[in-house]
């Protein structure tokens, strides 16, 4: 149970920003004025939901190669205007930077996927296929009781 009481709107930006972004709860009552203690008792007690950060690391080579593009414009724009030095320091720079995309992108792509949730249908498809092995196991369930393959009865 939180022990300080936050304003009504400061709580609500604190359950946004803690249910939308990957900062931390200190980062969260920085931004806020919440202090962390009240914003991870109101998440802890009302069960906030925090993001994924597996989809915001798979969205995040996308984003980055768009900043290199909108680096890449910049620099052709200082090369129009005859900023030379300008822009072989930030070509250097954005060389660099799609060197570390590159790598961003093989180690993303080596990474497994999670397996996805299953679903009831999955959860009935695994059970029907158990109970289909446990009667063959039992001789089909002829002339047995049932759940002699369960009990260990002859």
């Amino acid at each position: 149970m939180p022990t300080k009481t936050a304003r009504p709107d400061a709580l609500a930006r604190a359950k946004a920003l803690a249910e939308t972004s990957l900062l931390s709860f200190r980062d969260i009552a920085l931004e806020t004025g919440v202090p962390a203690s009240t914003v991870g008792a109101h998440a802890r007690r009302e069960k906030w939901q925090r993001p994924e950060a597996r989809a915001w690391m798979d969205a995040m080579p996308a984003r980055l190669w768009e900043a290199a593009n909108q680096h890449l414009a910049s620099i052709e724009a200082q090369l129009k205007t005859g900023a030379t030095t300008n822009a072989l320091r930030d070509l250097a720079v954005l060389i660099k930077m799609i060197g570390d995309l590159m790598a961003l992108n093989a180690e993303v792509a080596a990474q497994p996927q999670p397996a996805r949730e299953k679903t009831d249908a999955d959860i009935r498809d695994a059970l029907w296929q158990n109970i289909q092995r446990l009667q063959a196991l039992d001789g089909g369930g002829q002339g047995k009781r049932p759940g002699s393959a369960f009990s260990g009865n002859p």
